[in-house]
């Protein structure tokens, strides 16, 4: 049985290390901030000294999920340093695991139409980021999510009332949190390294899905 570290049990790390339990798989997880007691996630940043704990478990796992994303309160230069430290560290104790970072289609910066994998944006936060995991693991999987929705992110809450939606004539590029789940539980199935885009197949543009979020949720019409 694979042991698997998810690093970052938030949004999506919390219900992806549930879906293993349930699953019986070999699972720990990581989480900055710990506010209740759940057997097998310990509390730990990328700026602090790993437990012994942490240690053990992470020179013994098959598999290192990071499901941190980019910190709002942090500058651009800020977060691609948190995510080389994190990255140092985890390798230093398991450069041979096999490394799952949750990325963005933000890579793709201000492309429109068609992008393929190569095309990221080297001058993106998230080209960047992606780039410290591939530097410090041989062993890399790199999953670039749409805008994630699910429970307690619905996009009516993207754009409070009154705010104007820019570019409404736009795709939008969206993954549902189940189905970012089920991407990561497959890529450690088949322990495919590699870089892949994982949105949802139903393009529609900015303009109909916001007109559609704000009337199902009773926002009245959305500004665009």
């Amino acid at each position: 049985m694979k042991r698997i570290g998810i690093i970052g049990c938030g949004w999506l790390g919390a219900p992806l290390f549930q879906k293993m339990v349930a699953q019986n798989l070999n699972v720990f997880g990581t989480v900055r901030h710990s506010h209740i007691s759940v057997d097998g996630i310990f509390e730990w940043t990328a700026d602090e000294k790993l437990s012994d704990d942490l240690v053990k478990l992470i020179r013994q796992a098959d598999a290192l999920v990071v499901t941190i994303p980019p910190q709002r309160l942090l500058e651009v230069d800020e977060n691609i340093a948190f995510h080389q430290r994190l990255a140092r560290s985890l390798s230093q104790e398991n450069e041979h695991a096999h490394l799952i970072y949750t990325s963005s289609t933000s890579v793709y910066g201000a492309s429109q139409g068609d992008c393929l994998e190569r095309n990221a944006d080297s001058a993106t936060r998230a080209f960047a980021i992606e780039k410290a995991y591939l530097s410090f693991f041989e062993n890399t999987t790199i999953l670039r999510f749409g805008g994630l929705v699910g429970p307690n992110r619905n996009p009516s809450q993207f754009f409070k009332t009154g705010r104007t939606i820019p570019e409404p004539d736009a795709w939008a590029n969206l993954t549902h949190q189940d189905d970012a789940i089920q991407s990561i539980l497959h890529v450690l199935r088949l322990s495919s390294p590699g870089v892949f885009n994982v949105v949802c197949p139903e393009h529609v543009s900015r303009r109909e899905l916001y007109k559609e979020a704000f009337l199902r949720n009773d926002l009245g019409a959305p500004t665009f």
